[in-house]
């Protein structure tokens, strides 16, 4: 059933695993994991815990997915291979969920470019029609830019897309279009670019950036003082004269 705000109807759907997984966290409705009706659907969720549906459609740029809870979340269990945590985004004063040591290094190069101004991981499923080659996926990030272009994200290792996988994202990418997303899957950044990424994570922080007074105070310091361009004598400190 579809409300006159675009909003479906789902109930309780999916197999009997998954809504097993989902009875373990108490109030959190069970998630899908096939359209109802053999058409494409997208699926989040409620602060509640419950969800929402709506056809992909234009009208879903404006639902703000980002804000959403993450519409499924790891289990935690001794010895997990993947890195779990939460990744403090500057721009929002906020933390983004992040599943793996991968997605991490996404995040922190994303941050770096600058052009994201919000972002939410695991923001919602999409539920492929009949006859689609995938029949649901969990995209990892939804931003959206300065720009005020919606951005849906896909991480995985370089050479980890397999030809499910690439079937998977074709559908994704064709859901994408409907919505008006643009829709990108990205690699991990190379070991050095990672580390230089890292080593210039913490410039992000607000307490790494001073005061306007104590920046002019510091480029006024360093101009050379007169036409004789003599260094100011504060400069020569600590310098071991011969």
């Amino acid at each position: 059933m579809t409300s006159p705000d675009g909003i479906v109807t789902v109930g309780r759907l999916g197999s009997s695993v998954a809504a097993a997984r989902e009875k373990k966290t108490a109030g959190r409705q069970a998630l899908a994991t096939g359209s109802p009706d053999g058409l494409d659907l997208v699926q989040w969720r409620m602060v509640d815990g419950s969800l929402q549906a709506m056809r992909p459609s234009p009208g879903l740029l404006a639902r703000r997915l980002w804000e959403a809870p993450p519409v499924r979340s790891g289990g935690q269990y001794q010895n997990r291979r993947d890195q779990y945590g939460l990744y403090f985004w500057a721009a929002t004063g906020e933390h983004v969920r992040y599943e793996s040591a991968r997605r991490l290094a996404f995040l922190v190069q994303l941050d770096q470019q600058g052009g994201v101004v919000q972002i939410g991981a695991r923001p919602c499923r999409l539920l492929f029609r009949t006859g689609a080659t995938a029949t649901f996926h969990d995209p990892d990030f939804l931003a959206e830019h300065a720009s005020g272009d919606q951005v849906l994200y896909d991480m995985r290792a370089a050479g980890g897309i397999t030809e499910k996988l690439r079937r998977r994202f074709d559908e994704t990418l064709r859901v994408c279009r409907q919505v008006g997303w643009q829709y990108q899957v990205l690699t991990e950044p190379s070991p050095i670019r990672a580390g230089n990424l890292a080593f210039l994570r913490p410039a992000r922080l607000s307490r790494c950036h001073p005061e306007p007074g104590v920046s002019s105070n510091c480029w006024a310091c360093s101009r050379p003082a007169g036409r004789s361009g003599r260094v100011p004598r504060w400069s020569t400190v600590g310098i071991r004269r011969r």
